[in-house]
C-alpha cells in the first residue's frame, strides 16, 4: 500500500486516493468508470447509488472478487451480482448493466476510497469470540470504524470518535450504518477498547467477532497532515456538533480548515427516522445560496434506499460547511448530538498538479442537447484526455450568447450548483438557475437553449484557479484560501443581495485600489481601502477583505473567484501601451486572453478566445481573428477595426506561439494599445 510522504517532503494527492463521480447510465456491460484510482493495484472500498430511483447502495472492496457485494443499507451477507461491479482497474473499474448501476436513461453516483496510510484501510479477519486486537495499515488512529459480517445477516457497526463523551469511552458505544438508530452505550462487548495506531479491538459479540465468521473492517483516518505538495496537508476529518435549533435564525457552520467534496452526517441522540446517516456531496451539487427559491442540497440516507433528494440542508463554504436556517432535523436539530465524517475537495494545495493547461480550462459551444443526457450541454471531453472518454469536473463557469443581439452574462460556481448571476455585467442578485448543473465530470448545463449561440468559459480547481464562499464580518479579515500559492486576480460578489457590485483586485494595482467589473466608469477607484485594505491583500494562504458592504458585509455571503499565473499554462500581469507593434510574452500560445486599461476612465474588460475568432491566418486583409467579448457589456461578439499599415490590414491582436502579437495605433477606442497606458491582462492556454 503505496503511502504519503510525510511533512518535508510531496505526499499524496486527494484525487489519487478518493473520488466521488455521478454519472448517466447508457446499459453497456464491461463500462469503464474512470475515477483516477489505482484499485487494482493499490486496493480499496467502492460505494455507489442510484441516484433517481429507491434502490439499495452496494459496495465491494478489493479484499474480494469485484462481483462479490454487500449493501450498506441492509443486514445483508455478501453476495454474487456478475452485473453491478465487475473489475477493479488500475484508473478506477468497471460495471455491467445491471439497474441498480448502469440502467439506459438514470442516474448514479459513486464514491471510492483507496488504500493509503493516513486515510483509509481495508482489514478482513475470522472472528474468535475473545477480546482480541487486530492490526491495521492506517498508520494513525482511525477516526470511524465500519465493521460488518460478511458471511451473516449481522448489521454494520460503527466506531467513531465522537460518540459517548467523545473523550476517551468511545468503545463503550456503538452506532449502527445500515439502520436510523441512536448511539447505544454499554457494549464494550463489541469494541472492547479504543483503536490505536496500529490496532483496534474487537470483544466476545457476535456484531464483530463471531467465532468463524469473517469479517471486513474499514478504516478512516482523522486530520492526518502529511498529504499535498509539501506533505502536511490533511484531507479528512471526523467531528461531533450539537445541533442549532429547528427556526429560521438556527443556521451554524462548521469549521473543518479547508473546503469538502463529501459530509456524512449522523443523529446520535434520537432514535427515530431523522437519525439516519446522511451523504452530501459536491459532485452531486450543494449550494451555498440562501435564496427562497427552489431547492439547492442532493442528498441521500445511506441508511435507507431512498432516491436521492433536493431540500435546503446545507452548502460548502471555504472553511467547512454550513446548515442553512431552515427544519433541517437530520443535521440541526436543536440540542441533538451530531457525529460526521468529511473528505477535502481538490484544490491547489491537497490536488494533484495538472500538465496539460487544457485540462485546466475549456471554451466551447453549447451542443443544443445534441448527446444530452449522456453528456453536458457544455462538454470538455476532447481528444487529448487520456481515456478519450474522461473529461474533468467544472468549478466555475461563464455563459454569453454570442449572437442575435444583447443578453447578460450567466456566471455560477460549484460552491453556487444550481443558483448563479444572470450578469457578471449586472449587480444583480443570484437567482435559482437550475440549468447551470454542476452535476457532471465532464463539464455542465443542461439548458436546452444553450446551442452553438452560446459560448462556455470552463475553469477547474487547481492551483492556477479556486472558487469558494465566505462569510462577511463587517471587519477587516483574513479569508482563507486554497490555491497553494498567492493568488494574482480576485472577482468577489455578495450572493443574496442586489445593488452589491463585482469588486476586482489585480496584483499589479496600486495598494488600496479597486475595480468594478460589471461596469465601465472609473476604471480602478483610487484611494479607497475599504474594499481590500490599504496593502497587498493576497499570501499563500489568505486574501485580506475589509470593512466594505462590497466585499465584507457582516452576516452576508460573499462568492469569490481566484487565478495565479502557472508557468506554462496561464499568466496575469500588466503591460504598458505603445500605440505600436509588440509582442507580449506569455511564454505559451493563448487560447483566451481578457485586457483592461486601468489608466483612462469608461474602458472595457475585453475578452478574446480562440473558439470566438481569435486568430491570423497570414492573409494581410483578412481581419476577422479580432472577434471581442466585454465581461462588462451584454452584447455578442464584435470586430474592431483593423490596423491598417503599408496598404494591408491587421488584426488588432492575435495569438503566437509565445505569447500575443499586437499590432500598431491605438486600437479599440483605447482598449489595448493605447500609448503610455496600463493595461491589465489575463491569459490562458
Amino acid at each position: 500500500m503505496a503511502g504519503a510522504a510525510g511533512a518535508g517532503g510531496e505526499g499524496l494527492y486527494i484525487d489519487e486516493i478518493f473520488n466521488a463521480t455521478v454519472f448517466h447510465g447508457n446499459g453497456n456491460s464491461d463500462r469503464a468508470i474512470t475515477t483516477g484510482l489505482d484499485m487494482s493495484g493499490e486496493g480499496g472500498l467502492i460505494l455507489s447509488k442510484r441516484r433517481t430511483a429507491v434502490k439499495n447502495w452496494f459496495s465491494t472492496s478489493t479484499d474480494s472478487a469485484a462481483n462479490i457485494l454487500l449493501k450498506p443499507n441492509t443486514t445483508d451477507a455478501q453476495a454474487q451480482y456478475n452485473e453491478i461491479y465487475k473489475s477493479f482497474t488500475s484508473t478506477g473499474f468497471t460495471i455491467g448493466n445491471d439497474n441498480a448501476i448502469n440502467s439506459d436513461g438514470q442516474d448514479y453516483k459513486t464514491y471510492s476510497w483507496r488504500k493509503a496510510p493516513g486515510f483509509f484501510d481495508c482489514v478482513v479477519y475470522t472472528g474468535n469470540s475473545t477480546n482480541r486486537s487486530i492490526a491495521h495499515s492506517l498508520g494513525s488512529t482511525p477516526g470511524m470504524v465500519w465493521v460488518k459480517a460478511k458471511d451473516s445477516n449481522l448489521g454494520w457497526f460503527v466506531w467513531h470518535k465522537g460518540v459517548g463523551n467523545a473523550t476517551d469511552n468511545q468503545y463503550d458505544y456503538q452506532v449502527r450504518l445500515d439502520n436510523a438508530t441512536s448511539q447505544v452505550s454499554g457494549l464494550s462487548s463489541i469494541w472492547h477498547q479504543n483503536p490505536t495506531s496500529t490496532h483496534f479491538s474487537v470483544g466476545t459479540n457476535g456484531a464483530c467477532n463471531g467465532d468463524t465468521l469473517t469479517y471486513v473492517a474499514y478504516l478512516f483516518a482523522d486530520t492526518v497532515e502529511e498529504f499535498g505538495k509539501d506533505g502536511d496537508a490533511s484531507v479528512a476529518k471526523m467531528g461531533v456538533y450539537t445541533g442549532a435549533g429547528d427556526s429560521n435564525t438556527s443556521a451554524q457552520s462548521i469549521d473543518l480548515g479547508w473546503t469538502p467534496q463529501l459530509v456524512m452526517i449522523k443523529n446520535i441522540t434520537d432514535n427515530n427516522n431523522y437519525s439516519d446517516w446522511v451523504v452530501f456531496d459536491s459532485q452531486s451539487q450543494q449550494s451555498m445560496s440562501t435564496h427562497d427559491v427552489g431547492n439547492r442540497s442532493y442528498w441521500n440516507k445511506l441508511s435507507d434506499d431512498d432516491a436521492e433528494v433536493s431540500t435546503k440542508k446545507l452548502g460548502f463554504y471555504n472553511n467547512g460547511f454550513h446548515i442553512h436556517k431552515y427544519l433541517e432535523r437530520f443535521v440541526n436539530t436543536a440540542n441533538k448530538k451530531f457525529i460526521y465524517y468529511a473528505v477535502r475537495k481538490v484544490d491547489g494545495v491537497v490536488g494533484k498538479p495538472l500538465d496539460d493547461g487544457r485540462n485546466a480550462f475549456h471554451v466551447t459551444g453549447g451542443t443544443g442537447g445534441s448527446g444530452w443526457p449522456d453528456k453536458p450541454y457544455f462538454h470538455n471531453q476532447r481528444s487529448w484526455n487520456t481515456p478519450a472518454n474522461y473529461g474533468w469536473p467544472v468549478a466555475s463557469a461563464w455563459v454569453k450568447k454570442i449572437t442575435s443581439g444583447v443578453q447578460d452574462w450567466y456566471n455560477s460556481g460549484r460552491s453556487l450548483a444550481t443558483y448563479g448571476f444572470t450578469g457578471i455585467n449586472t449587480d444583480d442578485n443570484v437567482e435559482s438557475i437550475s440549468t447551470f448543473s454542476f452535476d457532471f465530470k465532464d463539464g455542465f448545463g443542461q439548458n436546452g437553449n444553450w446551442n452553438s449561440d452560446y459560448h462556455g468559459f470552463m475553469w477547474r480547481e487547481h492551483k492556477g484557479f479556486s472558487e469558494q464562499v465566505y462569510f462577511g464580518t463587517g471587519s477587516s479579515q483574513a479569508v482563507k484560501h486554497y490555491l497553494g500559492v498567492k493568488p494574482e486576480i480576485i472577482f468577489t460578489k455578495q450572493i443574496d443581495q442586489d445593488s452589491r457590485d463585482w469588486i476586482c483586485y489585480h496584483k499589479n494595482m496600486s495598494t488600496s485600489q479597486y475595480g468594478l467589473v460589471n461596469e465601465k466608469v472609473n476604471s480602478v477607484v483610487s484611494s479607497d481601502a475599504s474594499c481590500f485594505g490599504s496593502g497587498d491583500p493576497f499570501t499563500d494562504t489568505t486574501f485580506t477583505v475589509n470593512t466594505s458592504n462590497h466585499t465584507n458585509e457582516s452576516g452576508k455571503m460573499y462568492w469569490c473567484q481566484l487565478w495565479a499565473s502557472v508557468p506554462g499554462m496561464s499568466k496575469c500581469g500588466t503591460f504598458t501601451g505603445s500605440s505600436s507593434t509588440f509582442d507580449l510574452s506569455l511564454g505559451f500560445q493563448p487560447r483566451f486572453m481578457w485586457v483592461k486599461n486601468i489608466t483612462d476612465n469608461e474602458k472595457g474588460w475585453m475578452i478574446f478566445n480562440t473558439v470566438g475568432g481569435w486568430f491570423y491566418n497570414g492573409v494581410y486583409n483578412d481581419y476577422e481573428g479580432n472577434k471581442v467579448l466585454s465581461i462588462n457589456d451584454n452584447g455578442d461578439y464584435s470586430t474592431p477595426a483593423a490596423y491598417a499599415s503599408g496598404g494591408h490590414n491587421y488584426p488588432v491582436c492575435w495569438p503566437i506561439s509565445t505569447g500575443v502579437r499586437f499590432s500598431g495605433s491605438e486600437q479599440y477606442y483605447g482598449n489595448l494599445n493605447s500609448n503610455g497606458k496600463t493595461f491589465l491582462y489575463y491569459a490562458h492556454v
